[in-house]
């Protein structure tokens, strides 16, 4: 699945597939699964208290580069370059519910979350 999804008023291409999670564990050596259980489990304090982001960015940035990277290496390079591109984390945070939501939705529904 490819989705565009907005982060601080800059468009970034993203797919999600079955490749994901391998892609996501050779780049950062994590576990794809883990991780995104991790960030649907706090999804409800990120509804409720902003502050929660700050333990989850790193992973959500990570993702999203991979997501990126996998649907066009010339778009993030390396995470460095992805991160630095982005002017403004914090402005809109519905980009991070977009992501998750995309990085499920090559697996099992009961990972499924809804904003």
């Amino acid at each position: 699945m490819e989705k565009v999804i907005t982060i601080s008023n800059k468009n970034y291409n993203m797919k999600a597939s079955a490749l994901t999670q391998f892609l996501y564990k050779n780049e950062t050596g994590r576990s794809f699964l883990k991780d995104i259980q991790e960030l649907v489990e706090v999804k409800n304090k990120l509804n409720s208290d902003i502050s929660t982001i700050d333990e989850v960015s790193e992973l959500i940035l990570k993702i999203a580069y991979v997501m990126t990277k996998q649907a066009d290496k010339t778009k993030a390079p390396n995470f460095e370059t992805f991160v630095d591109g982005i002017d403004n984390l914090y402005d809109d945070t519905d980009w991070i519910f977009q992501v998750i939501e995309l990085a499920c939705s090559p697996l099992s529904r009961q990972l499924q979350i809804n904003k």
